[in-house]
Parts: structure tokens; C-alpha cells; sequence
């Protein structure tokens, strides 16, 4: 029990061993490969208090608006690890990739984000309530920029953003919010 209730599913993530199919996720032996695949697995279960655990050095690629789509509401996502062997989200291809969260009470913790494409537009975008942004940070290069790390809709009501690290080496070209 966790605060007097029940956890709910717990899944598991690592690029370097996970296979993204039926069958894999529900151990840390046999995870799935990807943080988007699990949120479109049709596995974690809204408002079941779910958890997504990422393997420590576990990589990941974002390269599309909404490319890990977080839309299944009250999953907590966890990466394990410690300095850079925490998770690690590069947004790599397209200025507009995006991890999207739509849902309601989603948590992202302990991770860390980057880009290999300059301007990039917007790494987060919240669009629900009760979303917390934990120990998320963000290191960029002198060559490639992110314009903003978060954007929110008026629909993003309570959201909690704490415990960031975020460094710039160059300011970007566009006007950064």
C-alpha cells in the first residue's frame, strides 16, 4: 500500500533490453522499449494510480509533435538512476516534437531531456490538471536550442513544476518564453 492505497499496474522501461509488444512491460526482466509505446500498450489503466518505472541510461528519441502522448490519466512515470545515468528524451528531428500530456494527475520524475535540432518549439506540452514536472532537466549545447522547455493550455489548472535543472549554453534565435 501506498498512503493507505492500493498501487495500482506497474511497467517497465529499457530501451537497451525491452521489446515493444504484448506479453512484455510487467517486469523488469521482460520491460517494454519505449516510454510512448507504453503509454499506447493500452496497459495502464486511467485513474489506477499506474506506474511506468524507466531503467537507469535508458535513451529514448522524440521525434514528432505528440510522439510519447501521455493521455491515460493518474500514471506516475519514474526514471531511476543518478546524474546522467538517469533516462534520457532527446528531441531530435522535427522543430514541433513534443511530449504531449493530456490526461489528467501525470507525473514525470527524474529524467532528463535535450535537443539535437535547433529551435526546437516546445519540449512539454500540458494540456490537463494536476500534472507534476519533477527533477525533469534539461542541458542544451551551444549548437541546438529549445525556444521553450514548457507549454500549457488554460486547461492545465494546478500544475506543479519543481526540482528542475535547466541550462543554456546560447540563447536561441527566437523569442524564448
Amino acid at each position: 500500500y501506498r498512503f493507505g492505497s492500493p498501487i495500482g499496474n506497474v511497467f517497465y522501461v529499457n530501451s537497451a533490453t525491452g521489446t515493444n509488444s504484448a506479453g512484455f512491460g510487467h517486469s523488469p526482466e521482460a520491460p517494454f522499449a519505449s516510454l510512448a509505446y507504453a503509454f499506447s500498450s493500452d496497459r495502464c489503466t486511467a485513474n489506477n494510480d499506474d506506474y511506468i518505472i524507466i531503467a537507469p541510461g535508458h535513451t529514448e528519441t522524440v521525434d514528432a509533435a505528440s510522439d510519447i502522448a501521455a493521455d491515460i490519466a493518474g500514471v506516475t512515470v519514474i526514471g531511476l538512476g543518478s546524474g546522467s545515468n538517469r533516462p534520457l528524451f532527446t528531441f531530435a528531428t522535427d522543430t514541433a516534437a513534443t511530449i504531449a500530456i493530456s490526461a489528467a494527475d501525470i507525473t514525470f520524475s527524474n529524467l532528463q531531456v535535450k535537443t539535437t535540432k535547433d529551435e526546437l518549439v516546445s519540449m512539454f506540452v500540458v494540456s490537463a490538471a494536476n500534472v507534476t514536472i519533477d527533477r525533469v532537466d534539461y542541458v542544451d549545447n551551444t549548437t541546438n536550442q529549445a525556444i521553450q522547455f514548457l507549454l500549457t493550455t488554460a486547461a492545465a489548472d494546478y500544475l506543479t513544476v519543481k526540482n528542475l535543472f535547466h541550462w543554456k549554453g546560447t540563447a536561441a534565435a527566437a523569442t524564448e518564453k
